[in-house]
């Protein structure tokens, strides 16, 4: 093998200062694997560790081992093996010896049309694109993790993989689409991450939550948890089969509406809540007995406070967690589906939640909300409220996408949509997605119903977009319900000037 002079094989690329510093925006062009003529350089940054050292494929089999020289006191380890040959890391930390693949020696995961997709917002398999998700690259397991920061200096996953060092895997940029990718080996479902940003201005942004994450922890804790790539079982063929003659529009639809975290505590417990299996096994003969057609859900995506119900949801790919994993919600459809049940649910995709860890201000810049939001519109909590901006297509994807995924790989078979800003200056690009939503489920989903709720609602609401409405299945009075709980809320001698 040529053997190479000290200059050349323990030179510093450009960009190293960065590196060490934690602001480096392209960590692939540093570490990993880089070819030399007869050889490839390693470069590995492991700040914490004791010793790392080449682990080499040899041809008849097993491994080899090989130092690594540590340079200085900067954790950048550096050595050098056949070109071409397999290797990978071993570790030698504090408390104990790891094995690894070494996650800089994997190329990028997400070729041109995905890159394109997500760019020009086509919102159909956007959920198996974005987020966290478990495979094999080259029989090795592993988590292929992609999100949109596009203004970003520096973005890196943390978890307890990595003892949330945001050092320890900062993500290649794929300029074409501003997203960000990496594939760690070595884990997979059940574990928690968040996103480290450097926004343009050096800082690093609160930790957030990953956008499209389909499972998370329990409130008030706020990390994303990769969820398993196991598709759901279902048993609900029949249902599936007859939906569209169950709800087509001269089918008799009766809606019970409830609120999952507080239709029944166990036990009697305010502050217990029932589980989605619980659910399926209490609420779905309770409701099929009282001769209802279908299950209307208030939002079942994680909220501000679980009990208000007019916030915005914390992650609109998700259950809340607070009732069980996210395969458990699709139990409880399945459950409902094969008692004759259909389900509905609230999806709430015009404003945004000001949580730190969730989208709001992302990258350091308004990515997903409206850059100026108008001071005249208020919230149910204080403050001005924050919308999407539906004017990128990044955020319309964004959004069809979550909806697809609850008609789709949830089976549900309503939305009841609620976009209260419809009024006023954001109506016209509002009314421009509530068509694009309309047109993109009918085409993928046919039978499932879109139902128009709160400001959704006009008179053009159900008239199909081809004749110029909006596309929706069906539209909510919510006026009825208030008016009765008013005339209910009357003293009993007094109800009669009201009838």
């Amino acid at each position: 093998m040529p053997r190479l002079d000290d200059k050349i094989l323990y030179a510093l690329p450009d960009g190293t200062d960065a590196l060490l510093e934690g602001t480096c925006g392209a960590p692939f062009s540093i570490l990993g694997r880089h070819n030399a003529g007869g050889v490839d350089i390693v470069r590995v940054f492991c700040r914490d560790a004791r010793r790392v050292r080449l682990l080499i494929g040899r041809p008849q089999g097993g491994w080899g081992e090989r130092a690594m020289r540590r340079i200085g006191d900067t954790g950048l380890y550096i050595g050098h093996i056949p070109a071409g040959i397999s290797y990978r890391l071993k570790i030698t930390w504090a408390d104990g010896v790891e094995e690894t693949e070494d996650p800089y020696s994997f190329p990028p995961l997400l070729n041109e049309r995905e890159l394109e997709l997500f760019r020009n917002g086509h919102a159909a398999g956007l959920e198996r694109i974005m987020g966290a998700h478990p495979l094999q690259v080259d029989t090795v397991a592993g988590v292929r993790f992609a999100v949109w920061a596009p203004h970003a200096r520096r973005v890196s996953v943390i978890g307890d993989f990595n003892i949330w060092d945001g050092g320890r895997h900062p993500m290649r940029l794929r300029h074409e689409a501003g997203i960000w990718e990496i594939f760690i080996p070595g884990i997979g479902a059940g574990e928690r991450y968040k996103y480290e940003i450097l926004d343009q201005e050096g800082r690093i942004v609160p930790h957030k939550a990953d956008p499209f994450a389909r499972d998370a922890e329990i409130p008030p804790a706020t990390a994303s948890v990769i969820a398993s790539s196991a598709p759901p079982i279902w048993t609900d063929a029949t249902w599936m089969c007859d939906r569209a003659r169950l709800q087509a529009d001269d089918a008799p639809i009766t809606i019970y509406e409830v609120h999952a975290a507080s239709w029944r505590r166990p036990k009697g417990d305010p502050a217990l809540t029932m589980s989605w299996d619980a659910l399926a096994s209490e609420l779905v003969p309770y409701v099929q007995a009282a001769g209802f057609t279908h299950v209307g859900f208030l939002p079942v995506m994680e909220l501000l406070s679980g009990g208000v119900w007019e916030c915005a949801p914390l992650g609109l790919f998700r259950p809340s967690a607070r009732h069980g994993p996210p395969e458990g919600f699709c139990r409880l459809v399945d459950a409902c589906h094969r008692a004759g049940l259909g389900v509905i649910m609230d999806w709430i995709p015009d404003r945004l939640p000001p949580d730190l860890h969730g989208i709001a201000c992302f990258d350091g810049t308004a990515l997903y909300e409206h850059p100026h939001p108008h001071p005249h519109e208020r919230s149910v909590l204080e403050g001005p409220p924050l919308f999407y901006n539906l004017h990128r297509a990044e955020v319309r994807g964004f959004l069809i996408s979550s909806a697809l995924m609850w008609l789709e790989h949830c089976h549900v078979d309503g939305l009841r949509v609620d976009m209260r800003g419809c009024a006023g200056e954001r109506h016209d690009e509002i009314i421009s997605f509530l068509r694009e939503l309309n047109e993109v489920i009918a085409q993928r989903v046919p039978g499932a119903l879109v139902i128009a709720s709160g400001g959704s609602t006009g008179p053009d609401a159900t008239v199909p977009v081809s004749r110029g409405g909006w596309g929706f299945s069906l539209q909510s009075c919510t006026a009825v319900p208030c008016r009765v709980g008013a005339y209910l809320a009357q003293e009993t001698l007094w109800r009669g000037g009201r009838h």
